[in-house]
Parts: C-alpha cells; sequence; structure tokens
C-alpha cells in the first residue's frame, strides 16, 4: 500500500485561526477511508501559539499522534525530499 506524506504549513497560525471541529472532522474522515495512508505529518513552522491548539487535538489522533513531526521548512526539505523535489513554498523561505 502506498503511503503519503503530509505537510501542514503552520507559518502565520493564530490561535483565531483554530478550528477543532473541522480537524474532528478530518481525522475522522482520514480514519474511517483512508486509514494508514499517513507515513508522515509534518507539522512546519510551528509558532509557539500552536502548542495548545495542539494540547486539544492530539487526543483525537490516538495513535496517528505518533506521525506527527514538528520541523522548521529547512529540516523538512533536507530530511524529507530529495535536492529538487521539496515543495516551492517550503523553499522560498
Amino acid at each position: 500500500m502506498e503511503q503519503a506524506l503530509g505537510v501542514i504549513d503552520l507559518r502565520g497560525f493564530s490561535p483565531l485561526q483554530a478550528d477543532v471541529e473541522f480537524v474532528h472532522f478530518m481525522i475522522t474522515v482520514l480514519h474511517d477511508y483512508y486509514p494508514d495512508r499517513f507515513a508522515r505529518i509534518l507539522l512546519v513552522d510551528a509558532p509557539s501559539g500552536f502548542a495548545s491548539f495542539w494540547d486539544k487535538v492530539r487526543p483525537l489522533l490516538h495513535r496517528y499522534s505518533n506521525l506527527a513531526d514538528f520541523v522548521t521548512a529547512e529540516e523538512a526539505c533536507q530530511r524529507y525530499f530529495t535536492p529538487g523535489t521539496a515543495p516551492t513554498e517550503l523553499m522560498q523561505r
């Protein structure tokens, strides 16, 4: 089975954008219709204000929370992409 790499750009995240209900919906859809499809989910450039939102979301993920990897854009490009294949949004920082 093929697995995907999820990349979530959190640059500029603010608590006003936090929508726990939407995240719960997305988790349910992914869990019920696409189980075990994600190999890793990169949470890129998470600001310090994201921590309180993550504390609410993490329990909803159950074992999938282990797939989350907090990285900088530079780390994501170096660790998860071969040269020239990283999304341009990550490289243009």
